[in-house]
Protein backbone atom coordinates (compact mmCIF):
# COMPACT_ATOMS: atom_id res chain seq x y z
CA UNK A 1 0.00 0.00 0.00
CA UNK A 2 2.94 2.35 0.71
CA UNK A 3 4.64 2.20 -2.73
CA UNK A 4 1.28 2.37 -4.47
CA UNK A 5 0.63 5.55 -2.55
CA UNK A 6 4.11 7.01 -3.16
CA UNK A 7 3.82 6.04 -6.42
CA UNK A 8 0.48 7.90 -6.86
CA UNK A 9 2.48 11.32 -5.17
CA UNK A 10 5.10 11.07 -7.83
CA UNK A 11 3.02 10.87 -10.83
CA UNK A 12 0.83 14.00 -8.91
CA UNK A 13 4.05 15.89 -8.87
CA UNK A 14 5.48 14.93 -13.06
CA UNK A 15 1.65 15.95 -13.53
CA UNK A 16 2.04 19.50 -11.75
CA UNK A 17 5.53 19.77 -13.17
CA UNK A 18 4.19 19.36 -17.02
CA UNK A 19 1.49 21.95 -16.04
CA UNK A 20 3.47 24.46 -14.81
CA UNK A 21 6.80 24.29 -16.69
CA UNK A 22 5.87 27.46 -19.28
CA UNK A 23 5.08 29.71 -15.90
CA UNK A 24 8.20 31.43 -15.10
CA UNK A 25 8.30 30.30 -11.43
CA UNK A 26 6.14 27.53 -11.79
CA UNK A 27 8.73 24.81 -11.45
CA UNK A 28 9.74 26.53 -8.13
CA UNK A 29 6.68 26.68 -6.57
CA UNK A 30 5.67 23.01 -7.48
CA UNK A 31 8.79 21.53 -6.26
CA UNK A 32 8.78 23.68 -2.52
CA UNK A 33 4.66 22.98 -1.83
CA UNK A 34 4.54 19.55 -3.35
CA UNK A 35 7.84 19.00 -1.75
CA UNK A 36 6.44 19.73 1.83
CA UNK A 37 2.96 17.67 0.90
CA UNK A 38 5.59 14.76 -0.01
CA UNK A 39 7.77 15.29 3.06
CA UNK A 40 4.16 14.62 5.32
CA UNK A 41 3.27 11.87 2.87
CA UNK A 42 6.19 9.95 3.10
CA UNK A 43 7.32 10.33 6.30
CA UNK A 44 4.23 10.92 8.93
CA UNK A 45 5.62 9.11 12.02
CA UNK A 46 9.42 10.81 11.75
CA UNK A 47 7.58 13.95 11.43
CA UNK A 48 5.71 13.19 14.33
CA UNK A 49 8.96 11.84 16.39
CA UNK A 50 10.33 14.99 15.46
CA UNK A 51 7.65 17.20 16.90
CA UNK A 52 6.96 15.14 19.79
CA UNK A 53 8.18 16.94 23.39
CA UNK A 54 8.18 20.40 21.84
CA UNK A 55 7.21 23.27 23.97
CA UNK A 56 5.21 26.14 23.09
CA UNK A 57 4.93 28.94 25.39
CA UNK A 58 5.28 26.71 28.55
CA UNK A 59 2.93 24.10 27.46
CA UNK A 60 4.46 20.54 26.18
CA UNK A 61 3.27 18.73 23.32
CA UNK A 62 2.87 14.98 25.16
CA UNK A 63 0.57 13.41 22.73
CA UNK A 64 1.49 11.85 19.85
CA UNK A 65 -0.73 12.46 16.42
CA UNK A 66 -1.11 9.54 14.26
CA UNK A 67 0.24 9.17 11.22
CA UNK A 68 -2.68 8.84 8.62
CA UNK A 69 -3.79 12.57 10.08
CA UNK A 70 -0.17 13.48 8.96
CA UNK A 71 -0.07 12.26 5.95
CA UNK A 72 -4.08 13.11 5.09
CA UNK A 73 -2.64 16.72 5.57
CA UNK A 74 -0.28 15.88 2.68
CA UNK A 75 -2.66 14.49 0.27
CA UNK A 76 -4.81 17.51 0.80
CA UNK A 77 -2.29 19.57 0.46
CA UNK A 78 -0.86 17.58 -2.59
CA UNK A 79 -3.96 17.20 -4.53
CA UNK A 80 -5.34 20.53 -3.76
CA UNK A 81 -2.19 22.31 -5.32
CA UNK A 82 -2.34 20.21 -8.34
CA UNK A 83 -6.00 20.91 -9.38
CA UNK A 84 -4.81 24.49 -9.24
CA UNK A 85 -2.06 23.69 -11.35
CA UNK A 86 -3.94 21.94 -13.66
CA UNK A 87 -7.11 24.07 -14.15
CA UNK A 88 -5.40 27.80 -14.22
CA UNK A 89 -2.98 25.89 -17.00
CA UNK A 90 -6.79 25.01 -19.06
CA UNK A 91 -5.11 21.11 -19.16
CA UNK A 92 -7.85 20.16 -16.58
CA UNK A 93 -10.65 21.02 -19.16
CA UNK A 94 -9.38 18.25 -20.93
CA UNK A 95 -8.83 16.29 -18.25
CA UNK A 96 -12.66 17.04 -16.71
CA UNK A 97 -11.89 19.07 -13.64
Amino acid sequence: MQTIGRSLSLAMVAMSLWAAWPKRAGPWAVLIVEGVALLLIWFPSQIDDYTFGMTDRGNRINVHTPAFLIAGVGWILLTLFTVVLLRSSGIGHALGI
